[in-house]
């Protein structure tokens, strides 16, 4: 038979230190312990499990629970396997009671024989485990496969009995100190695992998992992920979204749809600000997203993952296609929403709303400053002809007065408005919904948004990008000047990814249709 020996994943106990949780567990598993056991599943899920049995401690119950999401099975709880009790210790930090404990304990606190006070020794651990499992292997098919979820000690100890004999084995001091000295060095750490191979009740094999490595995130792996986020019967059906960023970015088709984000951004204090941002907006009733779950453990994929909802709806390009009478409503809501964001006090956004930076280009003036310039040098050898380049550069070139003498207002802009990343409910009116991405949210020049969408919408569907311009015209009157540059500067920066991503067809795509629009300007 095959035995998987499983420790619970970290729980909330496990990071307060010197806190001894023991028997007396309110709290269970963390955030990253449950991320911990969704990738012990992920190693184990091409086993066929027999059963899984678990200690009755609350730690190690959502382990097996978990486990069993994915693995199936039904879970027995055995008394046997719970928790060594620390007596008087548990549920306080040490310190709370070490003055209640006489200092003779403490000298002998080590010994095989002493108890925690009104506790167990490490003897009646050894004598619990062993009766234990002298009475539940015999129950085992010889061809199953078993986990056992349960904790560092006890563990420990099954693998000792198994070893070198159980607790009538221990007959002398030697004895003893022998297996105290086995306890102390053989662990695991959290939601890790001994696989052990056993014939006759003897060890045939023993292998020990201490790590796992991150998983790559694709359709199987998220869809088996997102199962144990949500406590799902089974994996929920996913569909990877088109995407120009480098984040791995899935619907997922639950009973609530919600998006999946993989952000390859390696900088945590950028993400949290994310999360702090999504929240403000909330608050604020912006339409924006709503975050359903965060997780920074980097435990099973090795960047961070944020879940956020997707409300049934869809991209409201497909609005423009299939309900050309509600484009110019549609249009104004978009213009408004983004009024919204730009209004947003800049004093209550800075701590979170994403600078425009690396470093030294902090600012929104060094920032555009800096791409105007690395966009004028590198679409020099792109498709684009000479009177075409020589157009382009002259806009920018103005546009670079205007970002240099700063004739611009700093507004909150959301920076990245792509019309697949606006969500329309198809009902009577096309109701906007939500704006769903504002990774690129940023300080800066409010012209920008709207540029930005002009030019999204000309590479899609002139006539609502015409009809765009039209609604900029009304309300944008003194700023149409400036508003073309920023719109000439989005059509070569596309044309720029393009030549600097030569491998990416979605930037490919793109940055050939920018090009056309740039010769037609």
């Amino acid at each position: 038979m095959k035995l998987y020996l499983i420790r619970h994943g970290e729980s909330v106990g496990n990071i307060k230190q010197g806190f001894i949780s023991g028997q007396s567990d309110p709290d269970g598993l963390s955030e990253k312990g449950k991320i911990q056991i969704i990738r012990t599943a992920w190693e184990l899920r091409s086993e066929q499990i027999s059963q899984i049995v678990s200690s009755p401690v609350a730690r190690a119950q959502e382990t097996a629970s978990i486990l069993r999401y994915y693995l199936g099975g039904n879970i027995q709880t055995l008394e046997w396997l719970t928790e060594l009790h620390h007596g008087i210790f548990e549920g306080y930090y040490w310190w709370e009671v070490i003055h209640k404990i006489p200092p003779s304990w403490r000298a002998r606190r080590e010994d095989f024989r002493t108890p925690y006070p009104k506790g167990e020794s490490m003897e009646m651990l050894l004598k619990r485990v062993s009766e234990g499992l002298k009475k539940w292997l015999p129950t085992l098919a010889d061809d199953g496969t078993y986990i056992l979820a349960s904790h560092q000690a006890v563990i420990t100890t099954i693998r000792y009995c198994l070893e070198f004999g159980d607790y009538s084995s221990i007959q002398s001091k030697e004895q003893e100190e022998h297996f105290l000295k086995y306890l102390h060095e053989v662990k695991l750490d959290n939601g890790c695992f001994a696989k052990m191979t056993l014939r006759n009740d003897k060890i045939t094999s023993l292998k020990e998992t201490a790590s796992f490595e991150p998983v790559k995130p694709h359709k199987k792996s998220i869809a088996f992920y997102a199962q144990g986020i949500f406590r799902l019967e089974s994996e929920p059906e996913t569909e990877r979204m088109e995407t120009a960023s480098e984040n791995a970015v899935y619907e997922l088709k639950t009973s609530t749809p919600c998006l999946l984000k993989v952000i390859r951004d390696k900088d945590k204090q950028a993400f949290q600000n994310q999360i702090e941002l999504y929240d403000y907006l909330k608050q604020k009733g912006v339409a924006a997203p709503h975050v359903q779950s965060v997780d920074t453990s980097r435990v099973f994929f090795a960047d961070d993952v944020m879940i956020q909802d997707y409300v049934e709806g869809d991209v409201i390009r497909q609005c423009f296609l299939n309900h050309p009478e509600k484009v110019d409503d549609l249009l104004k809501r978009v213009f408004k929403t983004l009024e919204e964001i730009h209004r947003l006090p800049l004093g209550e956004v800075e701590s979170f709303w994403k600078p425009p930076l690396d470093e030294q280009f902090f600012n929104w003036k060094n920032y555009m400053l800096l791409n105007i310039n690395m966009t004028l040098h590198i679409i020099q050898e792109s498709i684009l002809d000479d009177a075409v380049y020589s157009s382009v550069q002259e806009a920018l070139s103005c546009l670079k007065d205007y970002v240099r003498e700063e004739r611009y207002a700093l507004e909150p802009i959301h920076g990245d408005v792509g019309s697949d990343n606006i969500i329309v409910h198809h009902n009577k009116s096309c109701r906007l919904i939500r704006i769903i991405d504002f990774e690129w949210a940023r300080i800066g020049d409010g012209l920008w948004d709207y540029a930005y969408f002009w030019g999204w919408l000309e590479r899609n569907n002139q006539q609502v990008a015409d009809k765009w311009r039209k609604i900029l015209e009304i309300h944008l009157q003194d700023q149409m000047v400036q508003l073309n540059w920023y719109r000439i500067l989005f059509h070569a920066w596309t044309v720029r990814d393009m030549t600097e991503y030569k491998d990416h067809p979605i930037r490919q795509r793109r940055g050939r249709k920018s090009a056309e629009i740039l010769a037609a300007i």
